[in-house]
C-alpha cells in the first residue's frame, strides 16, 4: 500500500471514527431520554448499541495507529462525522427508533465504502475489521425496521 492510499484510508477512518463517536453519542442521549410504554426494552437496547460503538471506536482508532496516522480528537468529531447530533430532550419510542434507523444506514453506507476502498487498495485487515460491522449494520436495521412497523 503505497503512502497515498494509506493517508486516503486514515481520512476515511477518522470520518468512520467520528460517525461511530457521534452515533455512540446518540445512543447515550436515547437510552437516557426514552419515555413511554417501551422505556424498559429500549433503554436496554440503547445500552447495547452504546456498548457495541464504545467497542467499535476503539478498534477503528487502533487501526488507524496501525496504520501510521493519528485518530481524530472530540473537536474533530462533528465537522467529521455525516451523523447529526441527538437532542437531550424526551423521545418516544417512534422518533428514537427511526433516527437510530435513519443513522444505522448512513453508517452502513459510509462503512461499506470504507471497506470497499480497503479492499480495492489490498488491505484485508481493514476491510474485514470495517465489514464486520457492516454486517451487524445491516442486521440491526432490519431488526429496528421490523419494530416500528
Amino acid at each position: 500500500m503505497t503512502d497515498s492510499y494509506s493517508n486516503q484510508l486514515v481520512a476515511y477512518l477518522n470520518q468512520l471514527l467520528s460517525n461511530t463517536a457521534v452515533l455512540t453519542n446518540n445512543m447515550y442521549i436515547y437510552h437516557w431520554n426514552i419515555v413511554g410504554p417501551l422505556f424498559f426494552p429500549l433503554h436496554s437496547k440503547f445500552q447495547e448499541y452504546y456498548e457495541k460503538g464504545t467497542s467499535e471506536y476503539d478498534i477503528i482508532a487502533e487501526r488507524i495507529r496501525q496504520l501510521g496516522g493519528y485518530p481524530a480528537t472530540l473537536s474533530k468529531y462533528n465537522s467529521l462525522s455525516g451523523i447529526k447530533e441527538a437532542v437531550s430532550k424526551e423521545y418516544n419510542s417512534n422518533e428514537a427508533l427511526v433516527n437510530t434507523i435513519n443513522d444505522f444506514k448512513y453508517m452502513h453506507r459510509f462503512a461499506s465504502d470504507v471497506s470497499a476502498y480497503a479492499s480495492s487498495i489490498g488491505d484485508s485487515v481493514t476491510s474485514g475489521i470495517v465489514g464486520d460491522n457492516v454486517a451487524y449494520l445491516e442486521k440491526q436495521i432490519w431488526m429496528l425496521e421490523a419494530n416500528v412497523k
